[in-house]
């Protein structure tokens, strides 16, 4: 019986075989690509250089410390200083605002801001005459007006009339009534114009509109009275500070001949500083007695 020949065995020939030399090689590679990743990522997500602003390059300017209104003299307004880049900072913007004090604000600013000279005005031009005769916790408010109301166009700007309303009392008959509403009220401007009549000028055309310079609770008087009755006025004397003694006047009074009553409501008098006497009315406001 003959033996088997048992297999051969390859024999290596000195070095490694081709599939190792090939896994080799792609580790080799993979290892490179991964050393170079964080390389390319480093390099792309370094942070850019930034421009650092040194103590010599910045400015003290004024700015203010609130919001100013359009219309506001910066005379009012509060002011501190503010560090400020000098390259943003040129001839256009206010740097001392001693020199700017007079000028009025033609636009709204916000505040910490520094303030463009631009958004100034040297003049009242951007107010008005009514608006820079309004004093301070005053209203301006405009009523509608006719010959009659007007006292045929005497009442004008800088004259005093007291308010009147007519209407329908809360009478059953529904009576008519007149009663004073306002008193001593100036007139800051007729028919959109402010300037006043000269001595010796005759009355011009009624307006149709004036304004008139209220409290806020004279304000909300006149309007109410405009809409449920009729508005007119009474012109006061130019000295006359007098307050109004009769306030009221009934349809009854007058169809039966009654006496209309005083207006009893002096809560005191008082001489003042300048020697001068003045009622208190309605426990709030003091008027000189001429």
């Amino acid at each position: 019986m003959k033996k088997r020949n048992a297999p051969r065995r390859l024999k290596r020939r000195g070095g490694l075989s081709y599939s190792s030399v090939s896994l080799i090689v792609i580790v080799v590679l993979a290892l490179a690509a991964y050393e170079r990743k964080p390389a390319a990522e480093a390099a792309r997500t370094a942070p850019t250089a930034v421009q650092i602003v040194t103590e010599d390059e910045a400015v003290l300017v004024p700015v203010p410390v609130r919001p100013v209104a359009r219309g506001e003299r910066l005379q009012n307004v509060p002011f501190t200083m503010a560090s400020w880049p000098r390259s943003r900072i040129d001839k256009g913007f206010v740097k001392n605002v001693a020199l700017y004090r007079g000028s009025i604000t033609a636009t709204a600013l916000p505040s910490e801001m520094p303030i463009p000279v631009a958004a100034l005005s040297d003049s009242a031009m951007d107010s008005n005459a009514v608006v820079e005769n309004i004093p301070q916790g005053m209203r301006a408010i405009t009523v509608r007006v006719d010959e009659e109301s007007a006292v045929e166009g005497w009442a004008r700007s800088g004259s005093f009339v007291d308010v009147i309303v007519v209407r329908s009392d809360s009478s059953e008959n529904g009576a008519l009534q007149s009663k004073v509403i306002a008193e001593n009220v100036r007139i800051l401007s007729a028919g959109r114009s402010a300037d006043p009549l000269t001595a010796g000028s005759s009355a011009p055309k009624a307006p149709r509109t004036v304004t008139l310079l209220v409290t806020q609770e004279d304000a909300l008087r006149i309007k109410t009275g405009a809409n449920i009755g009729r508005l007119t006025f009474s012109l006061r004397g130019a000295h006359d500070q007098l307050p109004t003694d009769i306030l009221v006047v009934e349809q009854d009074q007058l169809i039966n001949r009654k006496p209309a009553k005083s207006f009893a409501a002096y809560q005191g008098t008082a001489k003042g500083p300048d020697g001068k006497v003045y009622y208190l009315l309605d426990n709030a406001r003091w008027v000189e007695q001429n």
